[in-house]
């Protein structure tokens, strides 16, 4: 289990060079992610995409993801914000794409976060 203060996740999402960094570290070849945007409509909630390749020790097939993620901020005094993505895995064997989707709850209010491994 790891344990982190909310404001060090967000400060990942936020900064565009933090954000490379790590996933870097995590092994992801090719990492390119598009600026957050508003989403239309829907305050407090903003998307961007991403796309990298996952390296051999993490799939032997090397497999291109491209992801939406979206970042919604759910209370009136920003406290609990919504992290949702949608992978998709692209070249899997015997098919043509395989999705996950997940969410993370970031209670701002916390003092810190965890996340098992």
């Amino acid at each position: 289990m790891i344990c982190l203060q909310a404001e060090s996740v967000l400060s990942v999402f936020k900064n565009k060079d933090l954000d490379e960094r790590v996933h870097e570290k995590l092994g992801l070849i090719d990492y390119k992610s598009t600026g957050w945007e508003n989403v239309d409509q829907k305050p407090g909630v903003q998307r961007r995409q991403e796309s990298y390749t996952l390296n051999r020790q993490i799939s032997q097939f090397g497999s291109k993801v491209s992801c939406i993620q979206q970042i919604t901020v759910t209370s009136e005094d920003a406290k609990k914000i919504v992290i949702d993505d949608m992978l998709t895995l692209h070249d899997v064997p015997f098919g043509d794409h395989f999705q996950v989707i997940s969410s993370m709850i970031v209670d701002k209010s916390k003092i810190s976060f965890c996340m098992s491994m």
